[in-house]
């Protein structure tokens, strides 16, 4: 992904992810007005006793740009749904390794010809029919 974080929640990005993605690293969010804050490195957390907080006056792009991050980030999002769906379906954990035991207990070493890699592979093939490129499961897949 090159947009989107990996780790994040399973649920479409919003506008605030697109601020983020301006200001990596940065704590951020958006007030009950509307207002993007930034804490400072020397943030002192709401619950502390009426003590001030220090927020930062954030830079950001105009919203053309956020926006066009935004549908970028939207684009990525529709492709991890289908990865989402592809994993959901491949053969669980317990099975993958029965199938794998069962092609080293019939000496056939584990490849293209056992049933371990079949069992996952015919799952990606159905996912990616129809479709312009192969969709794994992970987008790390070199």
């Amino acid at each position: 992904m090159e947009y989107l974080q990996k780790g994040r929640p399973p649920v479409p990005p919003t506008r605030l992810e697109a601020i983020q993605y301006f200001l990596p690293g940065k704590s951020i969010w958006i007030d009950i007005e509307g207002v993007v804050r930034v804490a400072s490195t020397d943030f002192i957390p709401p619950h502390s006793n009426g003590v001030e907080q220090n927020f930062i006056e954030p830079e950001l792009p105009p919203d053309e740009e956020i926006d066009r991050i935004l549908d970028l980030m939207l684009e990525e999002w529709k492709v991890e749904e289908k990865r989402m769906e592809l994993r959901s379906k491949l053969p669980n954990l317990l099975e993958s390794i029965w199938n794998l035991w069962k092609d080293i207990d019939a000496d056939i070493i584990p490849g293209k010809s056992g049933s371990f890699y079949t069992s996952i592979k015919d799952v990606i093939d159905k996912y990616s029919e129809g479709e312009d490129s192969i969709l794994y499961p992970y987008d790390d897949y070199k």
